[in-house]
């Protein structure tokens, strides 16, 4: 999982080091963005580098959650057939054994007095709340690839277009608008996948799913809770640095 990193001679290193941590930032949600919203390939050569995308992130994913992954993503026929079914069923057909991954399902399911959960409606308040956010950012999602704007793959797409937007301020010497990006991300990180990616995995024990995509939300959401300790410290280093001066 590699990106191009800034050489720039005229920023500072420590600009340049920021704009490519930044950069690998963009690229892990873009990743992860990625398993959620396309059916997985076919192609052992594909799913092998898949695999070694996945090796480079075990600073939020366990050994368990590893060896998940890797059995999950093995390209044996029987393997691969499993993995298309798992990610039709769990991502792309209400059902059973579907996740709902989506905002507006969890935030307004319901649990009826025997216990079974209803989600809830498709586009509704919260996905709104999502869709406004995104049209404020002057962000767009594609919605030919057969999800909501407050899919979960969605709303990491969007986490790493922020980050992009971020290291492309930094890259232009504009600190102001970085450090913009950056609180934005913050904000919806905190307000929309936080708020409700743990219901997403409260589901996949309730059903009892088990397979790619509900490993893929596993690790998304260690991801996005390490994403938050990294920005809160950054906003502590900035206030100080400013009380300092």
């Amino acid at each position: 999982m590699s990106v191009e990193r800034s050489s720039s001679s005229e920023l500072p290193q420590e600009t340049c080091d920021l704009i490519a941590l930044t950069e690998i930032r963009a690229t892990i949600y873009r990743f992860l963005a990625q398993q959620l919203l396309e059916p997985p390939p076919t192609d052992p050569l594909k799913l092998a580098v898949i695999r070694d995308a996945w090796s480079e992130l075990s600073e939020f994913v366990s050994e368990e959650l590893a060896a998940t992954i890797e059995a999950a993503l093995a390209p044996d026929a029987e393997s691969l057939e499993r993995l298309r079914h798992g990610f039709d069923v769990q991502l792309r057909i209400p059902g059973s054994q579907c996740l709902f991954a989506t905002e507006s399902a969890h935030l307004a399911g319901a649990v009826d007095e025997t216990g079974g959960w209803t989600p809830g409606r498709a586009r509704g308040p919260a996905w709104q709340r999502v869709a406004d956010t995104y049209a404020l950012a002057g962000w767009t999602f594609d919605h030919e690839r057969g999800v909501e704007a407050d899919h979960l793959g969605a709303e990491l797409a969007f986490c790493g277009a922020l980050c992009a937007s971020e290291a492309e301020a930094w890259r232009r010497g504009d600190a102001s608008g970085a450090r913009a990006s950056g609180r934005a991300l913050s904000a919806f990180i905190e307000h929309h996948p936080l708020r409700w990616i743990r219901r997403v995995e409260e589901r996949a024990d309730a059903i009892k799913a088990v397979g790619y995509p509900t490993a893929v939300t596993r690790a998304a959401e260690r991801w996005l809770r390490l994403e938050r300790r990294h920005l809160t410290q950054r906003v502590m280093e900035h206030d100080a640095a400013i009380a300092t001066c």
